[in-house]
């Protein structure tokens, strides 16, 4: 019986000890988290993504935070015709995106309650990417246009971006360094496009398909905003301080 009693108080004071400790921030803590997908974007919900945030806590109520997010993406199919009443390969058509995105920026955190830790804060984003596809006939030029293959066989262009976001967000402590988090935001950016480089089949001197010209078009400039649907700092995380 002196050892159930005994185990019990055990069990208590460290179930007391574990309740009664500062979950929240302190000054000069560094913490480190993982991000996941917003349900509210395009992509699957939760879904882990290259997307690292870490923040340095100037005061126990200030941080200073920075996030990195990659993306990636890439498709191929092969395209088919039927002469007679064989199919045969058109081609091969591939397509691939890259786009890198670093986000630096500060937070405000609220009182809450002993675990919640509500915030709000700012980024400013910069960006850069790249595009390209390309369509690699299985034939020989005159076949491949001549059975409905596209005059462009491969289109590349480079993206830069600058914007700022607005965000708002809040971590849950389940243990004293380790935190589940969601956070929603407004993004604006504008984005500069470089040099399309355009390689196109065109006919040659004789009349038929095999002449490969390469078109360049000037920069071009464009903005966009959205709301709830980048994943930029972590729409959903998990992290820990140290």
């Amino acid at each position: 019986m002196k050892k159930i009693v005994l185990t019990a108080a055990a069990f208590a004071l460290t179930v007391s000890s574990v309740f009664s400790q500062n979950f929240k921030p302190k000054e000069k803590e560094i913490a480190v988290g993982i991000a996941f997908d917003s349900p509210f974007s395009s992509g699957k919900p939760f879904s882990l993504v290259n997307g690292l945030s870490g923040r340095y806590f100037y005061k126990s109520d200030l941080a200073f935070r920075g996030t990195l997010n990659l993306a990636s993406s890439s498709s191929s199919k092969t395209e088919y015709y039927t002469p007679k009443e064989d199919e045969v390969a058109l081609s091969n058509f591939k397509s691939s995106s890259f786009n890198l995105d670093l986000f630096l920026g500060a937070e405000k955190h609220f009182l809450g309650t002993d675990r919640l830790d509500p915030y709000a804060g700012a980024d400013l984003i910069i960006g850069m990417g790249r595009t390209s596809s390309s369509n690699n006939p299985e034939v020989d030029f005159e076949e491949y246009a001549t059975n409905g293959g596209d005059n462009e066989l491969s289109v590349k262009q480079g993206n830069s971006s600058l914007g700022l976001r607005l965000v708002l967000g809040a971590d849950y402590y389940v243990l004293p360094k380790v935190y589940v988090g969601t956070e929603f935001g407004i993004t604006y950016r504008n984005t500069s496009y470089g040099d399309e480089t355009t390689v196109n089949l065109d006919k040659n001197d004789s009349g038929k398909y095999g002449e490969l010209t390469t078109v360049k078009a000037g920069d071009s400039f464009g903005s966009a905003g959205s709301i709830f649907t980048d994943m930029t700092t972590a729409a959903f995380r998990i992290g820990f301080r140290f």
